[in-house]
């Protein structure tokens, strides 16, 4: 499986995260066979639980294994420093951003644990997160940390 295919698959995730009224921010996880063992959505406006990031909750999806330095996960925004110490945590060793124009995340945190990541910048990616800011500037705001100017 290319990367380009797994980021297809994060972008299907973050396509149903935003049919159920969230934030169109999609994750997948494959092992070195190229097999999805995990995928998931970012979740915090459907369960108010504000650790549900589409990488947690694909994490979770993956369940309790021994191979996760085998992994990759693909992530259609850039990871933020909570993801990424799940990242580095497991050792994921390698990351496919799809998106580090919104948010650049923490990819400084990354490299200093050796995670490799490859950023396509993928207008998909890129177009169904801005069209989500763009409607919802105040559910922005809160997932930042910082309210809207507006406010």
């Amino acid at each position: 499986m290319t990367e380009q295919e797994l980021l297809n698959i994060a972008i299907e995730e973050a396509r149903q995260g935003l049919a159920e009224g969230g934030v169109p921010i999609g994750s997948a996880i494959m092992d070195a066979q190229g097999n999805i063992v995990g995928r998931g959505h970012n979740l915090i406006f459907q369960t108010k639980d504000p650790t549900a990031h589409a990488e947690m909750c694909a994490a979770r999806s993956v369940g309790i294994r021994n191979d996760w330095k085998s992994f990759t996960l693909a992530t259609t925004l850039s990871p933020c420093l909570m993801c990424s110490g799940l990242i580095t945590f497991y050792q994921i060793p390698h990351i496919v951003i799809g998106d580090d124009t919104t948010v650049p995340g923490a990819r400084n945190a990354l490299a200093r644990h050796n995670i490799s990541y490859d950023i396509l910048n993928d207008h998909t990616c890129i177009d169904m997160l801005q069209t989500w800011i763009d409607q919802n500037p105040q559910k922005w705001a809160l997932i930042i940390g910082h309210e809207h100017p507006e406010n």
